[in-house]
């Protein structure tokens, strides 16, 4: 006895009885095998893993109708799978149902003769079917957002069927989780700047300087402290130029041995000065000399003859 509860072809198999089993596998395998001979490869739509070489195959019955829904869901997969490209798309789904009438009682004896027409075609279920979202696989999983520490990393996934009808809504499409980095470094902190320095000439283009200092020390890989001095130019005028002179010469002789004479000493210019540059000194200097009274030496007149007469006693 063929038990039926509603569900799937395959999962109603699983309730038969060991004989109906068997039965239906001794169909099953001739059915495949007249298939087989025309040249055919065949296997139940559950267990083809490749359906564009393979035919589906959908056991139905045609008593109590199980195995239709299976077939229909079939159709459909095997459409979205394999002709998504070429379909056409409506709102809305029809179909037809053929009612089959078959003669149980053969008229006789002169009865009523059956009518021509043993069946008929009405429409049915003109009601919008569910479309339920289709969607991709998942992407690979992005790059962290953080290079060390705990950041975020997320995938998605796209659908390419809307839901519809009541069908089933899509999934969540985007997932994030949080990754986990290796451990940030600590970076070098330095204090602020101190003032500037006094620049080290005042004029001809000099330095000047200011300093800081470390307050956290780098470790783990962290940026590495900065220089802890700034030097920049400072007074870049040009000096005023100062008049240079050579050193002095010796003195010169003493115009006078005594009485009071004068000697001299010269110096030479080096370098002029400019207009704001310091003048230049005397070049020259006089000095007193032999200021004392010279020596006088004695003079006699001149010696005059005198003749005198020698006079007898």
């Amino acid at each position: 006895m063929w038990a039926v509860d509603g569900a799937s072809i395959r999962e109603t198999l699983k309730q038969q009885a060991a004989n109906t089993l068997a039965e239906f596998e001794a169909k099953k395998q001739k059915c495949c095998t007249e298939l087989n001979e025309q040249g055919l490869n065949v296997a139940l739509y559950w267990e083809n893993d490749d359906p564009a070489s393979t035919v589906s195959v959908v056991p139905t019955s045609a008593i109590t109708g199980e195995g239709v829904p299976d077939l229909l869901f079939m159709l459909m997969r095997s459409t979205q799978e394999q002709l998504g490209s070429q379909l056409e798309c409506k709102e809305e789904l029809q179909c037809t149902v053929i009612e089959v009438k078959n003669i149980e009682t053969a008229p006789s004896n002169g009865g009523a003769m059956c009518p021509t027409q043993t069946q008929r075609t009405v429409p049915c279920n003109e009601d919008s079917c569910p479309i339920d979202c289709m969607f991709d696989s998942w992407s690979g999983w992005s790059m962290c957002s953080e290079s060390c520490g705990n950041g975020t990393e997320g995938r998605s996934r796209g659908f390419y069927t809307e839901s519809a009808h009541g069908g089933k809504e899509c999934p969540a499409l985007s997932l994030s989780a949080i990754c986990e980095q290796p451990p940030c470094g600590i970076n070098c902190k330095m204090s602020a700047w101190g003032a500037w320095k006094q620049c080290s000439k005042s004029c001809g283009g000099g330095v000047r300087s200011r300093i800081r200092v470390v307050v956290q020390e780098a470790a783990s890989k962290g940026s590495q402290c900065p220089s802890l001095a700034e030097t920049v130019p400072c007074n870049t005028d040009a000096c005023p130029a100062d008049c240079k002179v050579s050193g002095w010469s010796a003195w010169t002789k003493c115009t006078s041995a005594c009485g009071g004479g004068r000697k001299t000493r010269t110096r030479t210019v080096l370098a002029a000065p400019d207009a704001y540059g310091v003048q230049c000194p005397p070049r020259s200097a006089v000095l007193n000399c032999n200021s004392h009274a010279c020596a006088v030496d004695c003079k006699m007149s001149r010696s005059e003859e005198h003749t005198s007469e020698l006079q007898s006693p």
